[in-house]
C-alpha cells in the first residue's frame, strides 16, 4: 500500500492497512507463518451483504499499460459490464457506487491512480449473497443460534474447514466447504455444526468472480487483463485449510451481531495447528476491536459522502443511511405534543427491515403497519414517562 492510501478513508484502505501493520509486528516473532494469507470480509449492514476486501500486495497501484487493457476489456465486453453493474441494484445503490461506475465508464481523462481508486470502490462495494460462500456459513449459523439462544451469547469463537476441491465444479467461485464451528471454553472446545454449501453457479466471465477478483487478488500470478481467468483447481490447492474468525460488534438476536469475519488460508493442515498455536493467532484477535473500530469510522463517512434529499427533516436523512453504520431492526421517531398542558406522543414515522432486508420507510400512519402498531402503545406510555422526568416542568 502506498503511503498516502494509508490515509484513505474507504474501508478497504482501513482494513487492509490495519493488517499489513499486523502482519509487519508477526515478522518480529519466530512463530509467524510467511506465507500467512488472510481475507478480510465485511458484514455490509446496509444491505446485509458481505463486501470482500483482499487486496493482495504489488495490487495497490496501477501502471498506465495495465489501465489501458483493463478499460478495452470493460469496452468490449459490454455484456458482462452490464450484468456485473446490475448487481449492485441488487440492495440498495449508494452515491459512492454510482460515482465509481461513472469514473470507470468515463475514463479517457483519468489518472491510473484514479481509475485504480474506481476500480477498488467497485470491488469492495460488490455485494456477496449473506447465504453463499464461508461467510454465509457462519452467518446463517449465528442466525440460527441466535434464534435458539433464548437472550444467551451465541458468539461462535471460531471456526476451521476444508475446501473440498474435488467437489468443485467448473462454474462455482470456490469448491464447497466443509466446516465445524468452536465456541465456549478455549480449552474444551465444542463441535457446533458441520455443513456443506455450494456456491452460486453462473458463468466464467463474471466480472468480479472471474476479473476483479484474480486482479485484486493476484491469482497464482495468472491474471490475464485480456480475458477472464477461469478458476481451476490449482488457483485452491495452497488454500485448502481454512482458520475463520468472526469479529463482532452489538449482539441482540439477529440484529446487530457480526461486523465481518478474518479467513486465514493454509496449504497443510499442521501449518493451521502452528498458527492456532502461536502468538501471532492472540495478536490478531486482541486487534479485532480496532478493526470493527476502522469499519465504523469508514461507515461515518459513506455517510457523509450521501446526498440530502430532504433539506427539511436532516433527521429522516440520516436514519435513512444509518444502516451503513449499524444493523437495527427498526428507528421510530415520535414528537412530543401538548396541548393544555397534556403530554401527548405521536409516531411521525418509522423505518424498518423489509423482505430481503431492504431498509425503507414504512406507513406513515402507524394503524397501517402491524409490525409498527405491535409496539405502538407500549412504547406511547414510555416515551411521555421518559419525558416527564427528563423535561422540566414548565411550571417550575
Amino acid at each position: 500500500m502506498r503511503e498516502e492510501q494509508k490515509l484513505y478513508p474507504q474501508l478497504i484502505y482501513r482494513i487492509n492497512n490495519a493488517l499489513s501493520e499486523l502482519k509487519t509486528e508477526f515478522k518480529k516473532h519466530s512463530d509467524f507463518n510467511d506465507n500467512l494469507f488472510i481475507a478480510p470480509s465485511v458484514l455490509n449492514p446496509y444491505s446485509r451483504t458481505f463486501n470482500w476486501l483482499l487486496v493482495a500486495e504489488g495490487r495497490w497501484k496501477l501502471i498506465k499499460k495495465l489501465m489501458s487493457e483493463i478499460q478495452s476489456k470493460i469496452k468490449n465486453s459490454k455484456n458482462e459490464w452490464n450484468q456485473f453493474k446490475e448487481e449492485f441494484k441488487k440492495t440498495e445503490e449508494v452515491k459512492s457506487v454510482a460515482d465509481a461506475i461513472h469514473s470507470i465508464e468515463n475514463s479517457e481523462n483519468l489518472k491510473p491512480e484514479e481509475y485504480h481508486s474506481a476500480l477498488l470502490f467497485l470491488y469492495q462495494s460488490y455485494p456477496i449473497n449473506n447465504k453463499e460462500y464461508f461467510d454465509g456459513i457462519i452467518y446463517q449459523n449465528l442466525i440460527i443460534r441466535a434464534k435458539k439462544s433464548d437472550g444467551k451469547n451465541h458468539r461462535i469463537d471460531y471456526a476451521e474447514g476444508e475446501l473440498l476441491i474435488e467437489k468443485r465444479e467448473h462454474n462455482e467461485l470456490y469448491p464447497p466447504v466443509d466446516i465445524v464451528f468452536y465456541y465456549g471454553k478455549r480449552k474444551e472446545p465444542k463441535k457446533a455444526l458441520s455443513q456443506v454449501i455450494n456456491n452460486t453457479k453462473d458463468s466464467n466471465n463474471n466480472f468480479h468472480k472471474n476479473y476483479l477478483l484474480p486482479f485484486f487478488g493476484k491469482y497464482e500470478n495468472t491474471f490475464d487483463p485480456k480475458t477472464f481467468l477461469v478458476l481451476k483447481p490449482e488457483h485452491f490447492s495452497k488454500f485448502r485449510f481454512l482458520y475463520i474468525i468472526p469479529f463482532y460488534d452489538a449482539l441482540y438476536g439477529q440484529y446487530g451481531n457480526i461486523c465481518g469475519i478474518l479467513t486465514i488460508f493454509f496449504s497443510e493442515t499442521e501449518k493451521r495447528k502452528s498458527f492456532i498455536k502461536s502468538k501471532a493467532k492472540e495478536k490478531l484477535i486482541a486487534r479485532l476491536p480496532s478493526y470493527v473500530e476502522e469499519i465504523k469510522r469508514a461507515a461515518l463517512f459513506e455517510i457523509l459522502q450521501q446526498p440530502i434529499e430532504d433539506s427539511t427533516d436532516f433527521l429522516k436523512n440520516y436514519i435513512k443511511c444509518l444502516p451503513m453504520l449499524q444493523d437495527w431492526e427498526r428507528v421510530m421517531v415520535w414528537e412530543i405534543k401538548k396541548e393544555k398542558r397534556i403530554s401527548e406522543a405521536e409516531l411521525i414515522y418509522c423505518y424498518k427491515r423489509y423482505k430481503h432486508d431492504r431498509w425503507d420507510e414504512c406507513a406513515p400512519v402507524y394503524s397501517k403497519c402491524k409490525k409498527c402498531k405491535a409496539h405502538f402503545d407500549k412504547l406511547k406510555d414510555k416515551i411521555i414517562k421518559t419525558e416527564k422526568k427528563l423535561i422540566p416542568s414548565q411550571n417550575n
